[in-house]
């Protein structure tokens, strides 16, 4: 389970995203659920661990 100040990062980053995209956040909200739909994850940690995992091979 996420801390307080790992879901304050994470919300912070998510704001970001969105003023640099000129969307809302709940839009971000809606296609990062998506994509770790597809990529069969729940978390942004996981999606880590993915990335990392590919770069290894």
């Amino acid at each position: 389970m996420p801390t307080s100040s790992e879901m304050s990062r994470a919300s912070e980053s998510l704001q970001a995203v969105a003023r640099k995209l000129a969307i809302s956040s709940e839009t971000v909200k809606v296609h990062r659920k998506h994509l770790y739909s597809k990529l069969g994850i729940k978390s942004q940690s996981e999606l880590f661990a993915l990335f990392l995992q590919a770069q290894r091979g």
